[in-house]
């Protein structure tokens, strides 16, 4: 996975610190420590991230576009600034509705 480059000590638009792909998913891992992880996610219209679940609490926040966020079989439309918290190990899957671009922090359990 590649490490954004965000500049530190600095405000920045999380929107803007990740391109698009020209198809499917990207991920790019903002920073990580043994405690969690924060990354950003970008996904073309219509890509997917396929049923999955992690051994962390997850809070994924919509920066742009929208996405159909799936948490154990409800599907929840999700648009900027709604955030998604899932306990660890809940099944969930996304889909982009649009061009979408979302923030993930995972804490670990």
């Amino acid at each position: 996975m590649k490490t954004a480059d965000i500049e530190r000590n600095t405000p920045v638009k999380l929107k803007d610190q990740i391109s698009l792909p020209d198809s499917g998913v990207k991920f790019e891992q903002i920073c990580e420590t043994k405690h969690g992880m924060a990354l950003l996610i970008a996904l073309k219209a219509g890509a997917k991230i396929d049923t999955h679940s992690v051994n962390a609490m997850a809070l994924a926040t919509v920066v742009e576009g929208s996405v159909n966020f799936t948490v154990e079989e409800s599907v929840h439309p999700m648009g900027e600034h709604d955030t998604m918290v899932m306990a660890p190990g809940t099944p969930h899957s996304v889909e982009a509705v649009s061009d979408a671009k979302i923030y993930l922090v995972k804490i670990n359990a």
